[in-house]
């Protein structure tokens, strides 16, 4: 755990009173509440749950006559996605497990006397229940395994802010990444409507940070005024009157055409865009301003991208609603990858997609994205520049397969004229 802490305390941007309060409870965890009667005095929980769906059917009767209610929403389809095709080689092996998908339980779920426990310089959340227990799946966590949560190792939960009426837990790691916050916690929105519920009639919504402008752009986008958020994270421990939570709509990474649509549908009705949309723009987003996943030999790149007339464009720079319009108008789309590719949600039906990733990595979310939107995606492999690790090192891509690809495509929408 210290070890953990350590890595933990190097990330950019940590404030200095969370490495103190860190430093406090690695020397509290190593003297205090040793004994079992200790730690249930202090509230801390021990038991992790890593189906919520199967501990509530274990425990039912009990559960309900304490007020706690679960819908299940689960999909028993086995969703078939053919892999891609790719350009210079064939999609990576680990795309595999998407192939034939089963999606996970997807519930709602309504829980009186429950709890909620931030620890975001631990990287960790937990949603307690009534009986103390974790359960795993109604928060996941990205960086630790479900039963290596380190909320288990807490000292002190202290007295929790009391919330009165029902509060939505609007919440999951990486909620300032564009991506987990479209694909991840927004749908658990679209899973509470499904189950019956309005998003007016809860009185709170718990989230992580709101710092960013397409946070408060979505939120508003949704009809969630400001003011019934309730930052998680800057609170240890909540506990509301009534805890509303909701599974992720699936696995990290899965993304469905209901969930998709929900969010995109939200979007559109809200985002004042021209109502004449055309769709004939060839884009490159580009992220040689970025920190990573740039492409090393980007003359020779540009060059290509020039030759076919696509436009280079940092769509980080751009408002929401201009990033919208864009990829509405867009016929073709080229991006290495990254967050960016989020905005596929927003492409007509038909627009040709082409993702660059570093040989032996990546991530399958825009794949599966694209097939969920009847676009046209391919993928292209690129090398690593050998400067950083795989997953976010630079790219080096032959021209001389972009081009083919790019001749072709331009071939067969002359033919088409």
């Amino acid at each position: 755990m210290v070890e953990r802490h350590r890595r933990i305390r190097g990330f950019s941007g940590m404030k200095v009173l969370d490495q103190v309060r860190i430093r406090a409870l690695e020397t509290a965890e190593k003297y205090a509440l040793r004994s079992p009667r200790a730690r249930k005095r202090a509230r801390i929980p021990r038991v992790v749950e890593n189906s919520t769906l199967r501990w509530y059917l274990a425990n039912r009767a009990e559960l309900e006559a304490g007020g706690v209610t679960l819908t299940s929403l689960t999909d028993p389809q086995v969703h078939h996605t053919p892999l891609p095709r790719c350009i210079n080689g064939s999609a990576p092996e680990s795309w595999a497990w998407a192939v034939n998908w089963k999606p996970h339980d997807r519930f709602y779920l309504e829980m009186r006397h429950a709890r909620l426990v931030f620890e975001p310089w631990r990287c960790a959340t937990a949603v307690l229940s009534p009986d103390g227990s974790i359960l795993h799946d109604a928060v996941p966590l990205f960086f630790h395994a479900p039963k290596a949560n380190p909320i288990r190792n807490s000292v002190f939960l202290g007295e929790p802010l009391r919330l009165k009426g029902r509060a939505f837990l609007l919440f999951n790691d990486a909620a300032s990444n564009f991506y987990h916050w479209m694909c991840d916690i927004l749908p658990r929105l679209h899973v509470a409507i499904t189950a019956g519920q309005g998003i007016d009639s809860f009185d709170w919504f718990i989230t992580d940070e709101i710092s960013q402008s397409f946070h408060r752009e979505t939120l508003a986008a949704l009809g969630i005024p400001l003011e019934k958020i309730v930052v998680g994270t800057r609170h240890r421990h909540i506990a509301p009157e009534v805890l509303c939570s909701t599974s992720l709509y699936d696995k990290s990474g899965m993304v469905h055409r209901e969930s998709l649509t929900f969010v995109r549908n939200a979007l559109l009705k809200r985002l004042s865009l021209d109502s004449e949309t055309r769709m004939d723009r060839r884009i490159f987003i580009t992220r040689q301003e970025g920190r990573w996943r740039r492409i090393a030999n980007w003359e020779a790149v540009e060059t290509v991208l020039e030759e076919f007339d696509f436009e280079i464009i940092a769509s980080e720079k751009l408002e929401l609603a201009a990033q919208v319009q864009l990829f509405r108008e867009a016929s073709h789309v080229i991006a290495a990858h990254g967050a960016g590719l989020t905005n596929l949600m927003f492409c007509r039906p038909g627009t040709k997609v082409l993702e660059i990733l570093n040989e032996g990595w990546g991530h399958a979310m825009y794949w599966l994205m694209a097939k969920k939107m009847d676009l046209d995606y391919t993928l292209m492999l690129a090398d690593a520049a050998g400067i950083r690790g795989l997953e976010i090192d630079d790219l080096v891509v032959n021209p001389v397969p972009l081009r083919a690809y790019l001749q072709s495509i331009h071939e067969t929408a002359g033919s088409n004229h």
